[in-house]
């Protein structure tokens, strides 16, 4: 069973893939690396962020529940979702205990964009750290003199039009 918020809305899970496609535009995957080396994806465009109840009936989308310290995340510490105006991977924190994105508290509530390389800590203490990472596909798009294949590690570098 998935664990719900006021803002959350349980969808079908689609097939494990790096990207989708919303109204024409290209969705990143969201993807949180901790620092044990252990990786963890949204395997939707919304969904929450904690750790199993201890009876095992609520099961966030991205379960924290065997990492160090795990005590300190809330069973629905924050909700995440792809917010198609802003183009960007939204948080809004709603936890006891705090998150912090790139050090600097985040309000309870309140949503805020999530960009690659980003740190968000979960809880007090930075006893949980989380990396974010946005994975593209493989895209084809238009350089500035011609056509090329790129992947994220060029998506900086080349200018698309709009």
């Amino acid at each position: 069973m998935v664990a719900s918020t006021a803002h959350h809305v349980q969808t079908s899970t689609p097939s494990p893939q790096h990207s989708s496609t919303i109204n024409n535009q290209e969705r990143p995957q969201l993807k949180l690396l901790h620092q044990s080396k252990q990786s963890f994806v949204l395997p939707r465009e919304s969904g929450v962020i904690g750790r199993k109840s201890q009876a095992g009936d609520m099961r966030p989308d991205i379960d924290l529940t065997g990492l160090p310290h795990a005590g300190i995340i809330s069973r629905t510490h924050a909700y995440l979702y792809w917010d198609i105006a802003q183009k960007a991977y939204m948080i809004v924190d709603n936890s006891r205990n705090g998150s912090h994105l790139n050090n600097n508290l985040l309000p309870r509530g309140t949503p805020h964009s999530l960009s690659h390389g980003d740190k968000l800590q979960l809880g007090q203490d930075g006893l949980i750290c989380l990396q974010i990472e946005l994975i593209y596909d493989l895209i084809m798009k238009q350089s500035l003199n011609r056509n090329k294949f790129f992947d994220v590690r060029d998506w900086n570098t080349i200018r698309v039009p709009a």
